[in-house]
């Protein structure tokens, strides 16, 4: 059931926080861009002191609202405000080093599509991140008196989220998507939706959205008010990253925290000691990231930014010393990060910045290689999870049966006969792996390779691997005296005499063992050469073990334990 909610928004708007985007919003939209690479359109942040005014072709005369929606989404912070956080989801869509670093990730992991995961999104809340221009997240007094709820397991205050849309992207899309029960309403002289908890989705424009609760609503549209956290986010609204924040109203909830934190309690004097909090972040901006605190006075900055110095050469020593497991590639430029990293104090304002290192837009080309690892890294995964997952359907096919799957049949007679002779274990095993209706699809009483049973080749289920042929390097060994053999039954778990943790239940071979996965048959064990049945393995190779664990097994483990391994009962149990 799809249920529109604030966690939906946050998910919509923070998935991408901090990155890409360009440090100024365009003033020349491209109109009926909505794909998946959207135009910059004006971004509504305003001007300085820029107040909503209304317009007859806004779109508020559909909602009924006197706010603007040209106005800027600035104008939505109240004076009392604690915090604020502007970020800029298409535009980090429309960065070049996000789009590459998206590609890799993708290359390295297929089962994991940005588009999959938007395709979700849009499934809950109508939109996309790359449909969103930018998104406002306002905490308030009144959220923050109900944080310390939080502890108790209620929910806060819910903050007020703006979120403006990209150049013809539509709100009727998000209210589009809201279930049938959620309620619509008629508040503040305009449309919006009520969630389960009270709050509501208000539709100011054709590109506007706000969330907040009923009650705040109409003060948030008419307000005219300033404030501390709004004219401090202004200063950093147009980055891919802003934030701002009041830190006097969050001290009594850090110290909170502190208690029992030994590290938070060395860091909370410092933290009492300063004002505001501002964060700036943008991949296109001279300095990468700037963070500035403010003060009472020169002097608390003075002591504050003794403090922090000190953390930040402990931070550069710390990687000083791991820097040898940063990839060679990342070495030059991962210094330059670090000895760019800057601390500096101006009257009562102190500053961190970290600028942009020379050739920052070659950073994709040098993860490739890191990705690389994580693309092996990932599949090494999949394909234990795999494993895993055969190890089951065999433990459930035995509950159901009292023995294994024959490696040519299902060992169950009918009238004499085995059932199923001619096919695979793994065609066995289908019930077990949710693929029912492809077991039913088979003849059991034809061969593997008879016409109606060959042309199911091509629909081996991924568990088994994902060559286009049909063919799978998950084997069992087989041959005399072991738990699998031609024309023989299927094994027991008893038959497991020298335990079921001591004994290989298959194993993922390697690539130039593969076989047609419905073929009968399995790897033929010899004694003398265990080692060759494997084929070529590389360094390791993944074994199911009979008491359904997983493990990689160097290549180099040496032939007796190996043919232990294999046997089930040859009375030389191996402890792994």
């Amino acid at each position: 059931m799809r249920t529109l909610s604030l966690t939906s928004l946050l998910m919509l708007a923070l998935c991408l926080q901090g990155c890409g985007g360009s440090d100024a919003p365009s003033d020349t939209p491209d109109s009926g861009s909505s794909g998946s690479e959207p135009a910059e359109t004006d971004s509504s942040l305003g001007s300085p002191g820029e107040m909503p005014e209304t317009t007859e072709n806004s779109g508020t005369e559909e909602s009924g609202t006197s706010a603007s929606a040209d106005g800027s989404t600035l104008n939505y912070i109240p004076e009392d405000a604690v915090a604020a956080v502007v970020i800029h989801p298409a535009k980090a869509l429309n960065n070049p080093i996000v789009k590459e670093l998206i590609a890799l990730a993708e290359e390295a992991n297929p089962n994991q599509k940005v588009s999959d995961q938007f395709a979700k999104i849009k499934d809950e809340v109508g939109i996309t991140p790359d449909q969103v221009d930018h998104v406002l997240v306002v905490i308030d007094q009144q959220f923050m008196q109900t944080a310390p709820m939080m502890m108790m397991g209620a929910p806060p205050a819910p903050p007020v989220v703006v979120i403006q849309l990209v150049d013809g992207v539509n709100t009727q899309q998000v209210f589009d998507a809201a279930p049938p029960e959620a309620e619509r309403i008629q508040i503040a002289g305009g449309e919006a939706v009520e969630t389960p908890d009270g709050s509501v989705i208000f539709k100011v424009s054709d590109s506007r959205l706000v969330f907040s609760s009923k009650e705040k609503l109409e003060g948030l549209l008419s307000n005219s008010s300033s404030g501390q956290i709004r004219n401090m986010i202004e200063k950093s609204a147009d980055a891919d990253f802003g934030l701002a924040l009041n830190l006097e109203p969050v001290k009594a909830l850090l110290q909170q925290a502190a208690q029992g934190n030994p590290m938070m309690g060395f860091v909370m004097p410092i933290v009492q000691q300063m004002q505001t909090l501002s964060i700036a972040a943008d991949l296109e901006a001279e300095n990468l990231l700037q963070i500035s605190v403010s003060t009472p006075d020169a002097e608390a900055a003075q002591a504050v930014e003794q403090s922090l110095t000190g953390f930040l050469q402990m931070g550069k020593q710390q990687y000083s010393q791991a820097k040898a497991d940063v990839p060679a590639e990342m070495q030059p430029m991962a210094q330059a990060l670090v000895d760019g990293a800057t601390l500096s104090a101006s009257e009562s304002v102190v500053s961190l910045t970290v600028p942009r290192p020379a050739d920052f837009e070659k950073l994709p080309e040098m993860l490739k290689p890191a990705f690389a690892e994580a693309s092996k890294a990932a599949n090494r995964a999949s394909r234990r999870n795999d494993m895993k997952q055969i190890g089951l359907a065999f433990h459930n096919y035995h509950d159901v049966y009292n023995h294994f799957p024959a490696v040519d049949a299902n060992g169950e007679k009918e009238e004499g006969a085995i059932k199923g002779k001619g096919l695979s274990w793994r065609v066995h095993l289908l019930p077990f792996l949710d693929h029912l209706p492809l077991y039913e699809q088979f003849n059991m009483d034809e061969a593997w390779d008879s016409e109606g049973n060959k042309a199911l080749i091509a629909q081996m289920p991924a568990v088994f691997g994902e060559n286009p042929e049909g063919k799978t390097s998950v084997h069992v060994f087989v041959g005399e005296g072991l738990a699998f053999n031609e024309e023989k039954p299927g094994p027991q778990i008893r038959d497991y005499t020298d335990g079921t943790s001591n004994t290989f239940l298959a194993v993922k071979a390697g690539d130039d063992t593969a076989e047609i996965w419905t073929k009968p048959g399995g790897l033929a064990f010899n004694a003398e050469d265990p080692h060759a049945a494997l084929g070529n393995i590389g360094e390791m190779f993944m074994a199911l073990i009979c008491d359904g664990s997983v493990r990689d097994v160097p290549k180099s483990i040496d032939k007796t334990n190996l043919s232990n391994l294999i046997q089930q009962n040859d009375g030389n149990p191996v402890d792994f």
